[in-house]
């Protein structure tokens, strides 16, 4: 696998003049990142209370009677956005500006959703999820607060979605699922070349890839409540294109790997054809490619949301299975042996690696 220098270097020569991030400027970005004090436990508790803030506004908004003009309610949540955007970038430096921010900004988007909805009586919600995609669109290029990205793009693929399923293009889900599944596996197969390519992307790059993963597990979930029959009105086939695509992407991940360990990647691609049977199943696929990106990634949050994808997905395909608790016993243990046959080799190559570090 290619150090931190060599990759640089490589691409450096590749890129000539273009290219002109050094080893110790790349470490430094990676660095303060990854120890800024503002935790994704802080991040998570900030969304939580700008959600409870905005809450106690629209009550405060109900009490005032300002919901009973539609262009009001549409004007304030204009300016309500508006006024997060300036904070966001006018008080960057000041932490405690964030939530109040925040909540300006949930505020704005709900009151400009309320107040577009009102002017058509709820009629034309092709409108309403259209303008709430392009506001999700400009929030993220037009804020600097990697909470409000991270937010940003999870409602993206949530109204995406919800688009899709209102106008009764089921079949579209496929392709929202399969682009979060190749988004996720490149940024994190190539993350050190593209971060060097695109530096403004430095600080923002970790909530892009936590908020794709939960939009990714998110489309998954639909299937899943499919196989609990609780979402049987949905009309949604041939889940195996989404199958495929992640297999595709698991298939590229151990290739990549392959490549960086100077592997035969005739011998460790067959890893990946074995898992052809669960084409019928992409929620366990899914958690199969998240798992292997965190392992290759080092990352504990991507591997934690592997294992708890897989615990999920796994016992309902178990559940589902129309056959005798005996045979159910069988593939249960062979998939133990499976995935401890998958740890010893991880196992095996995370020490190599250590060797040869």
């Amino acid at each position: 696998m290619k150090t931190l220098k060599e990759t640089l270097e490589y691409i450096r020569t590749s890129e000539g003049e273009l290219f002109s991030l050094s080893e110790n400027e790349f470490e430094a970005a990676v660095t303060h990142e990854t120890e800024n004090p503002t935790s994704w436990i802080i991040r998570v508790v900030t969304m939580v209370g700008a959600w409870i803030a905005a809450g106690c506004f629209f009550g405060v908004v109900a009490l005032l009677g300002i919901f009973n003009s539609p262009l009001a309610v549409f004007i304030l949540g204009i300016l309500l956005m508006t006024a997060a955007m300036i904070a966001f970038r006018a008080l960057k430096s000041n932490p405690f500006s964030i939530p109040f921010a925040l909540t300006a900004s949930i505020t704005g988007q709900i009151c400009f959703g309320y107040g577009l909805s009102e002017f058509s009586d709820f009629k034309e919600l092709d409108l309403l999820f259209l303008a709430g995609i392009g506001v999700q669109v400009l929030l993220f290029f037009a804020t600097i607060n990697n909470t409000q990205k991270f937010i940003a793009t999870f409602l993206f693929n949530c109204l995406l979605t919800g688009y899709l399923l209102y106008k009764e293009v089921y079949d579209g889900i496929h392709l929202v699922a399969g682009l979060n599944a190749l988004l996720l596996t490149v940024m994190i197969l190539w993350e050190e070349k593209i971060l060097t390519r695109f530096k403004q992307w430095i600080s923002s790059y970790q909530p892009l890839s936590a908020a794709v993963t939960l939009s990714f597990l998110l489309l998954l979930f639909v299937k899943l409540s499919e196989q609990t029959h609780s979402w049987q009105v949905l009309k949604i086939r041939f889940w195996e294109i989404t199958s495929i695509i992640i297999l595709v992407c698991i298939l590229l991940t151990i290739y990549k790997v392959s490549q960086d360990f100077q592997w035969n990647p005739y011998k460790t691609l067959p890893m990946g054809i074995i898992l052809l049977p669960l084409v019928g199943s992409p929620g366990i696929l899914g958690g199969i490619l998240i798992l292997i990106l965190g392992f290759y990634h080092k990352s504990i949050w991507f591997v934690a949301m592997g294992i708890l994808a897989l615990s999920v997905f796994i016992s309902v395909f178990y559940y589902n299975l129309q056959l005798t608790l005996w045979v159910k016993s069988l593939i249960l243990m062979g998939s133990g042996l499976l995935f401890l046959g998958v740890y010893l080799i991880l196992r095996k190559y995370s020490l190599s690696l250590a060797a040869n570090s």
